[in-house]
């Protein structure tokens, strides 16, 4: 994603800038959609941590508040395991063909939330390794239904969070987004 810098009066600061890349690889088969996050499953009472609201969109942080339409995330379980929640989509996410991405949004944020245990500091997604998604109409269905989200725990590593795995199911169970090693950087 390449873009200009504009100072608030017009003026262009600087032109062409790379904000984003990605290296797309098209493979046939769905041998990367298979679930490996199974036992990451909603807890049960005897292991569950805690449940907590999306920080993102809570109010409690004062240097973000993420609201409408981001606000889908809910029935967020923490573990040492890792950290599962529902994606809820509004009807402004109603797109035949396309993985929403706010879905896409939301499994980075579930990934990076509550990485540090008894500190509310929040992480920003900068970088994934790759993202598996379904190409064509079937990537779309059950959007009506809310999406499980599972991801590994994540780790602190040089002051940057990183997970493993995000792997995100619709509402018939079926593997429909895939997130490897990503990571996030504090929000500051």
């Amino acid at each position: 994603m390449i873009g200009d810098v504009l100072h608030p009066s017009g003026v262009l600061l600087r032109k062409d800038v790379v904000y984003a890349e990605a290296s797309v690889l098209l493979e046939g088969g769905d041998a990367a959609l298979q679930p490996s996050l199974q036992e990451v499953g909603f807890p049960s009472q005897s292991n569950l941590i805690r449940m907590e609201r999306d920080p993102y969109c809570s109010g409690g942080s004062k240097d973000v508040e993420l609201s409408g339409p981001f606000d889908c995330v809910r029935d967020i379980a923490i573990g040492a395991w890792g950290r599962c929640a529902r994606y809820v989509p509004t009807q402004t996410d109603q797109l035949t063909g396309v993985i929403p991405a706010l879905l896409v949004d939301s499994a980075w944020r579930v990934g990076a939330m509550f990485a540090i245990p008894g500190s509310d500091e929040l992480y920003v997604p900068v970088r994934i390794g790759r993202l598996t998604t379904p190409v064509g109409p079937s990537a779309s269905d059950c959007l009506k239904s809310d999406w499980e989200i599972r991801t590994t725990a994540p780790r602190l590593e040089n002051g940057r969070v990183r997970w493993d795995r995000t792997e995100v199911c619709n509402a018939l169970g079926g593997l429909k987004l895939v997130v490897e090693d990503a990571c996030a950087s504090p929000l500051r």
